[in-house]
This record gives structure tokens, sequence and C-alpha cells, in this order.
């Protein structure tokens, strides 16, 4: 048995990853109600892999980065979770990062920006009215969770939610 909930934002992001975490805080921070989903059971995707992050110093080491991305840098330094940027001679600079610590900053980020998270969600359906989508369903833990937001942000990394609007159907009632 499974239980049907029903959710209501200005801005869902599907995927948690780096861009789609870095949409959802960004998106809090100027004041929307933000639910992110997130199918695993923590934040941070590839950021989060234990692989160094690449691009934030130019060939010149210019800082080619800043903003958001930066400020995920500048927290894990402060609780020793980076060293910073190293100057790389393949790829300009690589920083390495903790990836344990780099999720508990996500889960920080967000708690801080108001950011709903929703873990363990796989993105099942995309539920279009006149070609937009009008709700997105997502299912984890025997709940089945409709989300209508005013704006979608696919974070999946693959395309998940593109490729279900493009494929989806049109709603005939949404509850």
């Amino acid at each position: 048995m499974h239980k049907q909930v029903h959710l209501e934002c200005d801005v869902a992001v599907i995927g948690g990853g780096p861009g789609g975490l870095s949409a959802a805080i960004s998106a809090a921070r100027e004041g929307a109600k933000v639910i992110l989903v997130e199918r695993s059971s923590a934040l941070g995707g590839a950021a989060a892999s234990g692989l160094g992050i690449l691009g934030y110093i130019d060939r010149g080491g210019n800082k080619a980065l800043g903003g958001l991305a930066q400020e995920y840098i500048d927290r894990l330094v402060a609780k020793r979770g980076s060293l910073g940027h190293g100057r790389c001679p393949v790829h300009n600079s690589i920083t390495g990062i903790s990836p344990d610590r780099f999720k508990i900053m996500a889960m920080d980020l967000c708690r801080e920006a108001g950011v709903q998270v929703i873990f363990g969600c796989e993105l099942l359906d995309v539920m279009l009215e006149n070609g937009s989508i009008a709700a997105v369903s997502v299912y984890g833990k025997c709940t089945d969770i409709i989300i209508k937001a005013k704006l979608y942000v696919d974070g999946t990394g693959d395309g998940d939610l593109a490729y279900m609007k493009k494929t989806g159907y049109d709603a005939v009632e949404l509850q």
C-alpha cells in the first residue's frame, strides 16, 4: 500500500547534483519556496563523488569561477574539507574536496536558504497542460508525491525531466 502526497512550491528542482543544488539555493535565497528532490540519500552528485573539481582557475592562473561555486569551496576550506584550488598542467586547476564534508555543507546551505529537500525519490512522471509542465510525480518509500510548481529545473544530470516532458501526457485533472 502506498500513499499520495500533494505539494506546491514556486520552484521544483529535480536532482541535487551541482547544478540542481545551486539552482535550489539561489532560488530560495531570492525568496522562492523551493522543493529539491534527490534520488539518493545525499546532495552533491558528482561534486560529492570524491573526484577533484576542475575549472576554478583558467590557463593564465586567473579565477574562472566565483559566486556560489566559490562559496562551496570557501566553506569547505573553513571546515577542513578542502585545501583550496591547486594548479594542474592538464586541467588548469583541480580542487580536492572531502565528499562527506561536501554533502554536509550542501545540506547546511539548503537549510539556511529554506530549501525543502526530499531524499530517496525518483522522478516517475511529468504531467503536461498545453505543452507545459503542470506537475511532476516523484516516488520513494511507498509514497507518490505530486509536486506543482511555477517553475521546474532539471538537475538530474541525464535530462530526465526534459525527456519526460517531451514524451509526457496531458493531465486531465490534477487533484
